[in-house]
């Protein structure tokens, strides 16, 4: 089904029409809405504007241009805030955000965008009014999000947010529903392509992340938990001692 088809069935849904009823309207057959509908056949380009009435819409929604101006915008907006949290001004990037929400008030990726950037703020500043506001837009986006990549990132971050929260328990309940680390994405690829190099690339990654945290415990820094903007080292020896030492201290 393309876009238009899933647009005109969409329409005459919401509006409780039937397709006898819309092909009555604009003096066609319900063969040919039905058609439509099944993206085997396009509407007459003179029946978009009846067609933008009936439904009490645009023939950009119809045709799919709003769609694609707003895919557009987001992909600008997301693409400034990376950077601009990328150089540390952390300030400017949340403002980006809000006022991209005040357009799109429900969009999951903004939001989740937010509660991350509000989460680095918070590391820098410690106010605590950005720390209660993540928790508020993460909740939510458990709460109302389909998209399996915002839950778990927002989880993952969850988790951090309530422990330094003091709320221990729901940061722990939270953590044991995340996916097992061999459910992983890259170890996943690495698997279906049976691709040494992705593999390698995974491994290598695993490793950063391990050593990463185990920097964390025995500086006892309080930092993020999500590994955002963490790459691969290629000192795999080093990491791989790093890593025996301390195992071998915490047997």
């Amino acid at each position: 089904m393309n876009y238009l088809s899933d647009r005109i069935r969409t329409h005459r849904l919401s509006f409780g029409m039937t397709q006898e009823v819309l092909a009555e309207a604009l003096g066609v057959s319900p063969q040919a809405i039905s058609r439509w509908e099944r993206g085997s056949a396009l509407p007459d380009i003179s029946l978009l504007p009846g067609l933008a009435t009936l439904f009490k819409t645009t023939t950009d929604d119809l045709l799919g241009m709003d769609a694609l101006r707003r895919e557009s915008y987001l992909n600008d907006i997301f693409g400034r805030e990376s950077t601009l949290r990328r150089e540390g001004s952390l300030d400017e990037a949340i403002a980006i955000l809000r006022d991209a929400l005040r357009t799109y008030p429900d969009n999951t990726g903004l939001l989740s965008e937010l509660a991350l950037t509000l989460t680095a703020r918070f590391e820098h500043t410690r106010e605590r009014s950005d720390l209660a506001e993540a928790i508020t837009i993460s909740e939510r986006l458990l709460a109302s999000s389909t998209s399996d990549k915002v839950a778990v990132t927002t989880k993952v971050n969850l988790c951090y947010l309530y422990k330094i929260a003091a709320m221990p328990d729901r940061a722990a309940n939270l953590a044991h529903t995340l996916p097992h680390i061999w459910e992983s994405r890259e170890l996943v690829i690495s698997a279906l392509t049976a691709d040494a190099a992705a593999l390698r690339n995974a491994a290598a990654l695993a490793l950063t992340v391990l050593c990463h945290h185990i920097s964390r415990t025995e500086s006892s820094r309080v930092d993020s938990i999500y590994a955002n903007g963490i790459f691969p080292r290629e000192d795999t020896d080093t990491m791989l001692a790093e890593i025996g030492e301390f195992l071998s201290q915490h047997q």
